[in-house]
């Protein structure tokens, strides 16, 4: 993997280049808008800075160290953008050799080594040998002897803040069916270090990083968002009556009620939020249909609020996007298994495409970001919603 990427390295010709895997295809140049976003609105040079510009990698395998397992300088290795001069540099590191690769059949883990970090045989993770073997010439007093050395664990966070863009490549319209799973985020974002993450840490150096990125033992899948909008595709939805076809649910027509889509399980802190659906195709089949919305938690025992729809009798609801809106408080410090749960009552041929989670805190809800290409959308909202009764009025 070294050599190949020496070697593709040395033909490039231009001021900026890509290195990335030849089984990853990209649909459009959607990766350098991202670099522009993030370089111009969040990223600060610091104290750790050792590139002229910042290299932009995925948050795809760059994981958190203080997630459970410690495996510092884990950052992605298999898509770098950024000068050609800086990726050449990081790529230009030694051969690793047999002893390395077979380290841990030869060796003893370092005392204190937790079940979930002995599963390795290299004394390094690729990944880390690559970002440290290039970080190392540079930067004095950082250490890495081992997979799971903990000495510059914080150094690492403030090392890839300070000299890399993290994005998080299932927004970015690449084709990747290698690591598909990959790009399901929520389920593992804690995991990772994610775009968000970095994000947060980029714009305030003063938040301590091992309290904002430690999950506890228990706490390493519970996602709790940090920033809103926080846009929910149909991928990372379920349903019970329906199926994942592109980028939407698929209820059939012949399909009778049920759960429409629910989930992603995340962890939602105090405040006033709404959450909107959006449908791109919605045709009831009966009179009577109607469908119901509510923000629940706890397995969907506990409903924050609840939300009924009756079918739309409007001459354009075969023409354009419906957006079915609720508003909630959440008045606890922090509710985990937090979701969006959207039940069909009667025959419904519709589609879902995704969940726009945003938090108002006391003031209007913005307008509702849409993909759609239809003209007019129509916003079912729920107006005169009371928290303390958790019941909504049907909108007229």
């Amino acid at each position: 993997m070294i050599e190949a990427a020496c070697s593709g390295l040395a033909l490039a010709t231009r001021e900026f280049v890509l290195r990335v895997r030849n089984d990853l295809l990209f649909k459009s140049e959607k990766f350098l808008e991202k670099y522009v976003d993030l370089y111009e609105n969040f990223y600060q040079k610091g104290r750790y800075t050792v590139v002229d510009m910042p290299i932009m990698i995925s948050s795809l395998f760059t994981l958190n160290p203080f997630s459970g397992v410690r495996l510092p300088f884990h950052y992605g290795d298999w898509f770098h953008f950024g000068l050609t001069k800086d990726v050449r540099e990081l790529w230009n590191v030694p051969l690793v050799d047999l002893t390395f690769m077979t380290y841990y059949e030869s060796n003893t883990c370092l005392s204190g080594t937790r079940e979930k970090e002995r599963n390795f045989f290299s004394r390094l993770a690729i990944e880390q040998y690559v970002h440290y073997e290039f970080l190392n010439k540079k930067i004095d007093g950082i250490f890495l002897s081992h997979h799971n050395d903990d000495r510059s664990i914080v150094e690492s966070i403030e090392i890839l803040i300070e000299n890399f863009l993290l994005c998080d490549l299932y927004n970015l319209e690449i084709y990747f069916p290698k690591y598909n799973h990959g790009f399901i985020p929520y389920t593992d974002n804690n995991l990772r270090i994610i775009e968000e993450d970095w994000i947060v840490l980029s714009s305030d150096k003063s938040i301590d990083i091992p309290v904002y990125l430690d999950k506890g033992k228990f706490g390493a899948r519970r996602y709790n968002p940090q920033r809103f909008p926080l846009l929910i595709g149909a991928q990372n939805l379920m349903s019970d009556v329906g199926f994942h076809f592109g980028r939407s649910i698929i209820i059939p027509g012949d399909a009778e009620g049920g759960i429409v889509c629910f989930g992603p399980y995340i962890g939602l802190f105090k405040g006033s939020y709404t959450a909107t659906v959006e449908v791109s195709s919605l045709y009831p089949r009966q009179d009577d249909c109607y469908l119901v919305l509510k923000a629940a938690y706890n397995g969907g025992q506990s409903v924050l609020a609840t939300a009924e729809f009756p079918r739309d009798h409007g001459n354009d609801a075969e023409d354009s996007a419906v957006f079915l809106q609720i508003s909630f408080e959440q008045a606890e410090d922090r509710i985990d298994d937090f979701e969006i749960v959207l039940t069909s009552h009667g025959f419904y041929d519709m589609a879902i495409d995704r969940v726009v989670l945003e938090k108002t805190d006391g003031r209007e809800a913005g307008p509702v970001p849409s993909t759609s290409k239809r003209s007019n959308p129509r916003v079912a909202r729920l107006p005169g919603w009371s928290h303390a009764t958790g019941k909504g009025r049907s909108p007229s």
